[in-house]
């Protein structure tokens, strides 16, 4: 008696049950033990002429192992084998060698399926063939698996012979890993597949290859009894069932390691059958990984909620400066306004009217209290919102305070919409002619006179000039003014935003580009035929709670209501601008230095894009200070 024979016997108590070269009882290693998942193979080319295996501890090894464990007498004791690295593997001598040590000795059914001994260079290997051109199982114990030549694409393997077989038989396709245990399981009849190059999800490629031989019906998802393996068999299951397919994934319940080509072994030619038998695999927070997923899901979709949010509000602002029917400083107004509203919305009940700090805007804007008034009130007019005050006394210092609440009219969510009452004169400088011959090009005589003779004293001096015709902000009416004539300023080059200028806008703030479509939607034409389009920058802080209060709102008010429009060197109906102010409240925006440099550059191209030149000069004469 051998030692097989030996541990044949010391099985019989715990109900062993042979067929063939295979058998099956009670684990003889645990006292419990009552599943009958306990299985032996009997091949001489394992030590002690056999292999052992417990499907529930997970744990297997050779006769001889097991005869040490039993207390089973042993014939021979070979050496032991070499204990590997992480980066070995378990070296073989051929096909043959391979076949008997890891699939149960089926040499005719690997040489049937094509695979025959190989090189890899250097290497020893066994080549097969796959629908994409062969592969190679290396087998001289290196780090690498299985290799490819370079160019090699991922392909369904086995999949034909499984459609038809499911087909014949009435069976459900079983998606496993790997081209050997592909064979094996087919070997026993069952209609088995695999992608091969790794256990994931379908390619897309193969996806439709799946489709379009297997349109309807079941499959079973049967990777290997490890982390990756069941990892990847959700994947499997969601991807399958979103194209339609009827999908289970079961557990094998075997140790780490265990494929189907192990359990097809075990079970021969009644796997088919086994594998309905089995439980799918279990939920997957039973893993532990359940709740890390649905956090990131809900983290997936809020990121993809704020990208949709901004997009949208970079949209809205491009629109908004692309409204060529209100004025340059009241798109800027408008555009500041609504995100001082949006901020503070939270802050009111829903539809009250919001309120806005006409400093904070103006400091945001580069403008000053009393334009941002006179913007805030052009755009009433537009039909942007409705403008209330509100006058209190700060509960802190007992100082007057007037506060600006508006309410948003649905106009201002469609900024291209909003018009003013009157059109905008875009004809540039009206000038007066003569009635008699048409000239625009007068002269005026300064003539020194005694106020008490008449008598003239001196020469009279002449100065050439134009009669402009300009209309009184205050009264409406139309008055003309007298202009010394001057060379006009040469119209300034298209202006573009050069690398070097791109570098020197700080990174550390949010930038944010609408898409291509849109850029060249709201581009500004220069002269000579280019185009220029701004950058939007913005950061938003909006976690403040503390309440708005401003102690300049009358200065918006004023101006509403005494904006003379004229003042002493007033050249074209506006008063000269003082330098904007650069920021210095707190406010929800935090525009740093280069942000209001690129604000008062965004503003002068929309002048000289208007052909006012002179205030687009001037503005960048103030950014080139400020920078």
């Amino acid at each position: 008696m051998n030692t097989a024979d030996r541990i044949i016997t010391a099985l019989q108590p715990y109900g062993l049950k042979i067929r063939g070269n295979k058998g099956k009882s009670h684990s003889p290693l645990r006292a419990d033990s009552d599943s009958n998942a306990f299985a032996i193979t009997i091949d001489d080319s394992y030590g002690g002429g056999g292999k052992w295996f417990d499907h529930v501890a997970g744990e297997g090894g050779n006769f001889i192992e097991l005869a040490r464990r039993l207390d089973v007498k042993i014939d021979d004791e070979p050496a032991q084998p070499p204990v590997l690295t992480a980066k070995q593997r378990p070296t073989y001598a051929d096909l043959a060698d391979y076949v008997n040590q890891e699939h149960g000795g089926l040499l005719d059914v690997f040489r049937a399926a094509g695979w025959h001994d190989s090189t890899w260079y250097e290497s020893r290997s066994i080549e097969f063939p796959t629908p994409n051109g062969p592969r190679h199982r290396l087998i001289d114990g290196g780090p690498n698996k299985y290799i490819q030549p370079g160019g090699y694409v991922s392909c369904l393997y086995g999949l034909d012979w499984a459609v038809e077989h499911a087909a014949t038989t009435g069976q459900d396709l079983v998606l496993c890993n790997g081209e050997a245990s592909t064979v094996v399981a087919q070997h026993y009849g069952v209609a088995a597949f695999c992608q091969n190059m790794g256990e994931k999800q379908l390619t897309d490629a193969n996806l439709v290859e799946l489709q379009r031989k297997y349109p309807q019906g079941s499959i079973i998802v049967a990777l290997d009894c490890d982390d990756k393996g069941r990892k990847a068999a959700y994947a499997l299951v969601q991807q399958l069932r979103a194209v339609g397919y009827e999908v289970r994934a079961v557990d094998l319940n075997g140790g780490k390691g265990f494929d189907l080509s192990n359990f097809a072994r075990l079970h021969t030619h009644e796997t088919a059958h086994a594998l309905l038998a089995l439980q799918d695999l279990p939920p997957l927070d039973t893993c532990g990984h359940l709740e890390e997923i649905e956090r990131l899901r809900a983290e997936n979709e809020q990121l993809r909620r704020e990208k949709l949010r901004m997009h949208e509000r970079i949209q809205w602002m491009f629109a908004a400066l692309g409204n060529k029917e209100i004025g340059a400083g009241a798109r800027l107004t408008a555009v500041f306004t609504k995100i001082e509203a949006d901020a503070n919305q939270r802050k009111v009940a829903e539809g009250a009217a919001v309120p806005v700090c006409v400093a904070r805007i103006a400091d945001q804007s580069g403008q000053s209290p009393n334009a941002v008034g006179r913007h805030l009130k052009e755009l009433e007019a537009a039909g942007a919102w409705k403008k209330e005050y509100k006058r209190h006394h700060d509960p802190t210092t007992g100082a007057p305070v007037t506060e600006v609440t508006l309410e948003l009219l649905p106009a201002i969510e469609r900024p291209l919409s909003l018009r003013p009452p009157e059109p905008r004169n875009h004809g540039g400088k009206r000038l007066k002619k003569c009635e008699s011959c048409g000239s625009e090009n007068f002269v005026e005589r300064t003539t020194i006179v005694c106020a008490s003779c008449g008598v003239i004293h001196g020469e009279p001096k002449e100065r050439d000039v134009h009669l402009e015709i300009r209309q009184d902000p205050a009264s409406g009416n139309e008055k003309t003014v007298t202009v010394a004539q001057r060379d006009e300023p040469t119209e300034p080059e298209a202006i573009t935003q050069d690398a070097a200028w791109a570098e020197s806008v700080d990174t550390d703030q949010d930038i944010f580009a609408p898409d291509t479509e849109t850029l060249e939607q709201f581009a500004i034409p220069q002269v000579g035929g280019s185009k220029y389009v701004p950058t939007v920058f913005s950061s938003f802080d909006t976690s403040s709670d503390s309440p708005i209060t401003q102690d300049d709102g009358w200065a918006e008010e004023a101006a509403s209501e005494s904006d003379s429009g004229s003042a002493a060197g007033d050249r074209d109906g506006r008063s000269h601008r003082p330098t904007p102010p650069k920021p210095t409240h707190a406010s929800p925006f935090a525009v740093t230095d280069d942000n209001w440099r690129a604000l008062q550059l965004l503003q002068a191209d929309i002048y000289a894009a208007e052909g006012r030149h002179d205030q687009a000069q001037y503005l960048r004469k103030i950014a080139g200070v400020a920078a």
